[in-house]
């Protein structure tokens, strides 16, 4: 996502991000959901992406977040990936306003 040029192809990482996690899962029950709903989630990321941008925050700290992700899960650190989970989830509730 660090390299994307514009918010387009960065949309299309954060994408690839997501299904990169269910694929690595290797829960096929997981990557069959996924699939199935395949067009609601891209659209689900999309709208989340405009909504967490235009709330003020930062493309910087999105990727901060998606990083953070990935390193906990390529230490399998399971804490480590709950916190970020945690993180993620909540700037979506703040994006959305569900955090009041």
């Amino acid at each position: 996502m660090y390299i994307a040029r514009n918010e387009e192809e960065s949309l299309e990482f954060d994408i690839k991000f997501h299904y990169l996690i269910s694929k690595s899962s290797r829960n096929v029950l997981l990557i069959n959901v996924l699939e199935v709903i395949s067009q609601l989630m891209d659209e689900f990321i999309q709208k989340s992406r405009m909504q967490i941008l235009h709330e003020g925050n930062t493309k910087e700290s999105l990727l901060g977040i998606h990083e953070n992700l990935a390193r906990a899960l390529k230490c399998r650190d399971e804490s480590k990936v709950c916190d970020a989970m945690k993180e993620h989830f909540n700037l979506i509730r703040k994006a959305y306003g569900y955090d009041k």
